[in-house]
């Protein structure tokens, strides 16, 4: 059975818990254990880092447990062992962890990061993204790391080139994530 869960969150001071939508889209994300959970790109207009850090807000409002974001939309191939090393070691010290990633077309860097990840999500720009990326970035990484997807209603792009951890305060306006489980 799919799921279909959207949630609309707008710069109205609106917390995390007075929103049922996002709690819905926080339920979805529960459907098995995970520490580390990486937010993957479908396409170019996908915003990773903006979803990742929407549900590391929701993580820390709804359960109380550190969270960690890490961006690495352009980490280097160099890095890749380190990276997963690193984000292994924030998820042992019992944070939840989040990672954005570009989709595989564009950094391939992003298969090994994901699946080294306890589940993984794919984000999905509304409108831009076609089926066939997000097709391709699912028979990359393997279906069975996918929990579901996310689809943004607008993109989103912060900087950070440099594949570090990122902190980010939430934007203004939250996006329009869904959840449907792949298939």
């Amino acid at each position: 059975m799919t799921q279909n869960t959207t949630a609309l969150a707008k710069g109205t001071g609106e917390r995390f818990e007075d929103n049922v939508a996002l709690q819905k889209l926080w339920i979805a994300t529960q459907t098995r254990q995970w520490r580390s959970l990486a937010i993957v790109g479908a396409s170019e207009a996908s915003a990773s880092i903006h979803a990742a850090q929407l549900l590391a807000n929701m993580s820390w409002q709804y359960s109380g447990v550190p969270t960690a974001v890490f961006d690495l939309r352009d980490v280097s191939i160099r890095l890749v062992e380190y990276q997963i090393q690193e984000i292994q070691i924030q998820a042992s010290k019992g944070d939840r962890v989040f990672v954005a990633l570009r989709s595989p077309e564009e950094n391939p860097t992003t298969v090994p990061i994901a699946r080294a990840a306890d589940a993984v999500v794919l984000c999905v720009a509304l409108g831009t993204t076609d089926t066939k990326a997000a097709q391709k970035a699912l028979a990359a990484i393997g279906r069975v790391h996918f929990l579901g997807c996310i689809v943004m209603k607008e993109r989103r792009s912060y900087g950070n080139r440099e594949g570090r951890a990122s902190s980010m305060p939430p934007p203004q306006s939250a996006p329009e994530p869904t959840m449907p489980r792949p298939r």
